[in-house]
């Protein structure tokens, strides 16, 4: 992918950070949205305050724990692909540490 970036002003962002926040905020979104206004957000919301009271209304709770995880992986495997499909920008920890402290150099 080239590399664009888009100038405000003196501030120059790249085009990977754009992507990033962009997808971020589809991601709370659709998080904020599913937990609002579905059947299993509310189940979820009712699980963290009182699991007691969610399976004596009849709610499963191993259901909710299935699908927090599903939603946790997926939120997961979304965080994997922003990171792993641009190149980083790196820099040498080993030389810029090495220059305040010895020590850092060593702890790797």
């Amino acid at each position: 992918m080239p590399t664009i970036n888009l100038k405000v002003g003196a501030i120059s962002v790249p085009s990977e950070s754009l992507i990033g926040l962009i997808v971020s905020v589809i991601c709370v979104a659709i998080l904020m949205l599913v937990f609002r206004y579905t059947k299993i957000g509310l189940a979820m919301r009712a699980t963290a305050e009182d699991l007691q009271v969610v399976q004596s209304v009849g709610i499963r709770a191993t259901t909710v724990y299935a699908v927090s995880w599903v939603i946790a992986s997926v939120v997961g495997v979304i965080g994997g692909i922003l990171l792993g499909a641009f190149p980083a920008r790196t820099w040498n920890s080993r030389i810029s540490a090495s220059r305040h402290s010895p020590w850092c150099c060593w702890a790797g």
